[in-house]
């Protein structure tokens, strides 16, 4: 299915900048784990969240998350894949947890509409989107 025929959606999706946390949880493993010396940790996708009346949405470019809002006693978890100048793995080697309370204080990178931060590509995606479009439209009250 072509992003041409996708419908939009008016969700906005803010999109944080993960770099500095990125190179604090990076040095982290690196004194837990000294073979680490070559690379760095990434997030392998792109994540994003929306606040909406009846909590906070968290997902990824996949249109992966939870379908509930989160709340100030879950954590969300990200996977971290090591990074080198010729490639990324394709395991996670180690995460992070995050509240909610700490995922609204980094700064925000870019905010975009969800129409275009799932990407696009095949049924799957398509299937993810419709998904996020229904429940966050009926929660944001679009």
């Amino acid at each position: 299915m072509s992003s041409k025929t996708r419908e939009t959606s008016t969700v906005m999706v803010k999109v944080p900048d993960f770099t500095e946390l990125l190179k604090e949880v990076t040095e982290v493993y690196r004194a837990e784990n000294p073979e680490f010396v070559e690379g760095d940790l990434v997030l392998p996708l792109e994540y994003g969240y929306v606040e909406t009346p009846v909590g906070v949405y968290y997902l990824d470019t996949e249109g992966c998350g939870c379908s509930d809002p989160v709340d100030s006693e879950h954590k969300m978890e990200f996977w971290l894949n090591k990074k080198t100048k010729s490639s990324v793995s394709i395991i996670p080697i180690t995460g992070f947890r995050l509240s909610v309370g700490d995922l609204l204080l980094l700064p925000i990178s870019r905010e975009v509409p969800l129409h275009e931060f799932i990407r696009t590509f095949g049924r799957r995606l398509e299937s993810n989107y419709q998904m996020w479009k229904d429940e966050l439209e009926t929660a944001v009250g679009v």
